[in-house]
């Protein structure tokens, strides 16, 4: 079943001139919102669909011919002309951000985590700490915790680059995912979950991980151990994201979304209050060797706006 492949960014259209420039090749981001692809099958849709044609319609684009050959991380790929990943897209002609992908909520999800080389590439740009919102106006640095990154629990050395960043607080992710035009998952129409996060009317995470209220786990409805990066797997840390195929939902209108279960919790605006450092939050998808909880999608954690922890990470939503 093939769905939408991407979303138009209207803001965009002055800039497109210089992102043909940038990335090189065909630029499908039009502006400051990245651009979403179905994960169906072997097709979807590529930032740059190379010889494809536009990566906007990867499914028949010129030559390029079906979504295969000028779709997501075939010809051209997701990253376009930026160098990105197959599971990564060009945003503004500066940076490989996560790939998004359009679901039948009418939204779009990050196929990951955030990397750790997605995250430091933006570090790399000296981003500022102003104009966070009230609730995060004590954050002046948006580097993940030092001493948290030195834990045994966070992957270490040149091979983790792939690997979900952990060790950042909230405020750090909101201002992630809004220089990169997108924001933290929260609820679905704008605005953050209010009441229980577990419900897949409101929550735009909760959705996407049980394909829209259908499954109990991201994987389909019944517990299949060392299919994502739980604590049924027993592992002791990240692994990179989106290796592990057999995580994702089974659905066409929702595939292609990794490891929502396992690898790292991950933040969700969904906070009891917007007061400042001590607002208690409900981080969703537990993460890698935690506890002994069933890793389902209605499973949850506590955090503190705070709190920057090496179990805890995040991906951003459209819009």
């Amino acid at each position: 079943m093939e769905r939408s492949t991407a979303i138009g960014w209207a803001l965009g259209v002055l800039v497109g001139a210089a992102l043909l420039a940038a990335c090189g090749g065909t630029a499908i981001e039009s502006g400051p919102g990245p651009t979403t692809t179905s994960s169906t099958g072997g097709g979807g849709s590529g930032n740059a669909g190379g010889s494809g044609g536009s990566g906007n319609a990867g499914g028949s684009g010129g030559s390029g011919g079906s979504g295969n050959a000028g779709g997501q991380g075939a010809s051209g790929g997701a990253g376009g002309g930026c160098g990105c990943s197959d599971l990564e897209q060009c945003w503004n002609g500066q940076l490989c951000v996560a790939l998004s992908v359009t679901v039948a909520g009418g939204y779009a999800i990050d196929a990951t985590e955030i990397t750790r080389s997605q995250y430091q590439a933006w570090l790399a740009t000296n981003p500022s700490t102003a104009g966070q919102g009230a609730a995060c106006s004590w954050n002046d640095s948006l580097e993940p915790d030092p001493t948290c990154m030195q834990s045994s629990a966070v992957c270490q050395g040149n091979a983790c680059s792939a690997h979900p960043q952990p060790c950042i607080d909230l405020c750090d992710a909101l201002a992630y995912c809004a220089a990169v035009g997108k924001r933290v998952c929260g609820k679905i129409g704008g605005g953050p979950v209010t009441g229980n996060p577990a419900d897949p009317v409101q929550s735009q995470w909760h959705h996407a991980c049980t394909s829209g209220g259908v499954n109990d786990f991201t994987y389909g409805n019944s517990v299949a151990s060392g299919t994502c990066n739980d604590y049924m797997l027993m592992q002791t840390t990240t692994v990179p994201v989106g290796s592990m195929a057999g995580c994702q939902s089974p659905l066409p209108d929702y595939d292609g979304v990794f490891d929502l279960i396992g690898n790292l919790g991950e933040w969700e605006d969904n906070c009891n209050a917007e007061t400042g450092p001590s607002d208690v939050c409900e981080p969703r998808g537990l993460s890698f060797g935690m506890g002994a909880a069933l890793p389902m999608c209605d499973s949850a954690d506590y955090a503190e706006r705070s709190d920057a922890r090496d179990n805890l990470g995040f991906r951003c939503c459209v819009p």
